[in-house]
């Protein structure tokens, strides 16, 4: 065995060459001969043939060597960055392998009876000094390098624009870090970094133009490895662009309301779209009537915006939207109009000095085009469907009113689709009266209420015919004493003690005194809600101030209705007046109402009758005008 080694001396990291020859030196040929290297230092990296064909391998195998006769084996070792400097030795060894014979060496005699071609030899100490001198590689001194950089800004763009930017670096060891660069402050500055953690990498940054328009900006990159060299080398003009001066204003457009749009509802969804081609949002606001009624909407550029505003004016309003772009660029968008109109207000009736015309009479609803008058003369059968009148004015005369003894009257405002009714109902209702002594209450919250001198207030009580009513008379609830106004040709005047009997309420019964049989009017609008009567304890005279009988329950209570009280039970006795006789009910705790056995009609209480109540104690009463 011997063998050579070149060259002598090799750096950390690299490889180098042997070359082994084994010399036959017998008669005879040898056959399937490896060879091996041995003792390869730890911080050597691995060895391998180097042979055509057997690259890779940890041994060469050399096949037949004929006697007489030399093969040379060839292999490759590798050192490794960290291999220290040093001499090494590195021996080879020749293996000669046939499993069925027994093993020798090349130098003892074969036996007579074995092939000497199938000698097995092993552990040949023909050593031969391989001397390596390793030094440590040279200092890493290459900076990094890059080969690609780009931003996507085309050489100008819009302000508010996201600049994207990328640089690929690459360096023959290990990168460390990139630093992001540019100018668009006015200066050049360091921005940001990226880690980098392999030998070849993209460092990707972002650039916002907003608040840069008109200026150009530069960028560029730095970047170091881990030895610690830097490339600097990236010019400071190679990638810039242009932010462009954004003058044009944006666009507007009202999606709804619709022009001339008409609604009862005081809160209006407004909706708009506003387009920019530089602005991701815009800043807007709804302007009615001169007034912002809602600001700094932000806005999605191109995109539906929805904003409600309530407690908008009644009436006829015009609108706008105006809004600004990112550039400081603003418009305003065209105007429109849209009306909100409302019940009429103030709806009443009165008596015409005919004393058979209605009069109705109402505020004017700003905006409203129209005003639609509904009549029935029942009211729990409802009114039409279709209006009966149609008008333009804020007043109607009915002129066929006195044809007949009740009528109902409601109003509803109209612009275009827009529809709005009063809750209001106002009526006419006749009572008829006997001459003498008429006990009644009040069916409609009366529009006239005071007892005076016609010359000033107008009649609450007219007849049919005319000055039938000698006087009216109430009771002081919880008393014995009464309060009387007389009446003539020129008004009502309160008799001597009675000064402060100057009104009439609804929750009273009156007593009233005819000189004829005639028919009382009562001309108001019809009671809708509840109302508490504080009753004294004792004998009160009270008015059922409704259009609907109610009637007593008997069998069971509660419910107690119509005469719901707190406390309850307080009612114990009710006495009416038939036009020549009193009738009685009386109350029993939780079983209800019982006529007396000469009044076995008295089930129930009616419109415009009064009644004298008895209460034990005194106690609230809740009158339900309409159940």
């Amino acid at each position: 065995i011997s063998g050579s080694v070149l060259p002598s001396t090799i750096t950390s990291g690299e490889n180098t060459t042997y070359n082994v020859t084994i010399t036959n030196p017998w008669n005879f040929n040898i056959t399937n001969l490896n060879v091996t290297l041995v003792n390869i230092p730890s911080n050597f990296r691995n060895y391998s043939c180097n042979m055509p064909g057997q690259e890779g391998l940890p041994y060469c195998y050399l096949g037949e060597i004929a006697n007489k006769s030399s093969v040379t084996a060839s292999f490759v070792v590798n050192t490794n960055q960290n291999t220290s400097s040093g001499t090494y030795t590195i021996n080879a060894s020749v293996k000669y392998t046939n499993p069925n014979l027994n093993t020798y060496t090349l130098q003892e005699q074969a036996p007579a009876n074995v092939d000497v071609g199938k000698l097995f030899v092993t552990n040949i100490e023909e050593f031969f000094m391989i001397v390596r001198n390793i030094q440590p590689p040279p200092p890493d001194e290459t900076p990094p390098w890059y080969t690609q950089s780009f931003d996507d800004s085309n050489g100008e763009v819009g302000e508010g624009t996201i600049v994207n930017v990328s640089v690929y670096w690459k360096d023959n060891v290990q990168l460390d870090k990139a630093i992001f660069r540019h100018n668009a402050s006015g200066v050049w500055q360091n921005i940001s970094t990226c880690s980098l953690t392999s030998n070849e990498s993209w460092c990707n940054k972002t650039i916002d133009t907003t608040g840069y328009a008109g200026k150009t900006i530069c960028w560029n990159m730095y970047a170091n490895d881990t030895a610690g060299n830097w490339n600097k080398s990236m010019p400071e003009t190679l990638h810039c662009f242009n932010v462009l001066l954004d003058t044009i204003p944006p666009t507007i457009v009202l999606n709804f309301p619709d022009n001339n749009y008409n609604t009862t509802s005081t809160a209006i969804n407004f909706n708009f779209s506003a387009t920019d081609s530089n602005s991701e949002n815009l800043t807007c606001n709804i302007t009615v009537n001169g007034i912002v009624v809602a600001e700094n909407l932000i806005a999605t550029n191109a995109t539906p915006y929805n904003k409600t505003v309530s407690s908008l004016d009644l009436g006829t309003s015009f609108w706008n939207v105006t809004c600004k772009d990112q550039a400081g660029n603003t418009n305003t968008s065209v105007t429109r109009f849209f009306t909100i109109i409302t019940y009429p207000k103030n709806f009443n009736i009165s008596l015409h000095s005919d004393g058979s015309t209605l009069i109705l009479r109402w505020s004017a609803v700003e905006g409203a085009t129209n005003y639609e008058i509904f009549i029935t003369s029942d009211y729990f059968s409802g009114f039409p469907t279709s209006p009966n009148i149609t008008t333009n004015k804020t007043s109607y005369n009915d002129t066929t009113a006195g044809t007949v003894a009740k009528r109902f009257y409601e109003i509803q405002a109209i612009r275009g689709s827009a529809v709005k009714r009063s809750n209001v109902t106002v009526a006419k209702y006749e009572k008829q009266l006997q001459l003498g002594w008429n006990l009644v209450s009040l069916p409609l919250n009366l529009t006239h209420k005071h007892l005076g001198p016609l010359s000033s207030y107008p009649d609450p009580l007219p007849t049919n015919p005319t000055n039938s009513i000698v006087a009216v008379y109430r009771l002081i609830p919880g008393t014995e004493t009464w309060e009387r106004c007389d009446h003539s040709s020129t008004g009502w005047y309160q008799a001597a003690g009675s000064e402060n009997f100057t009104t009439l309420n609804e929750t009273e019964g009156y007593w009233l005194e005819t000189n004829s049989s005639t028919s009382v009017i009562f001309v108001g609008s019809v009671f809708k809600s509840n109302t508490t009567v504080e009753l004294a304890e004792n004998w009160n005279l009270i008015g059922w101030s409704s259009i609907q009988d109610a009637t007593l329950p008997t069998g069971g209570e509660p419910p107690a209705y119509p005469f719901t009280c707190s406390p309850s039970n307080a009612i114990r006795r009710l006495y009416r007046y038939n036009g020549t006789s009193f009738e009685m009910t009386n109350h029993f705790d939780n079983w209800g109402w019982y006529p007396a056995d000469n009044t076995p009609l008295f089930t129930s209480i009616n419109k415009t009758e009064g009644y004298y109540v008895k209460v034990i104690p005194s106690t609230n009463w809740t009158l339900e005008a309409l159940k």
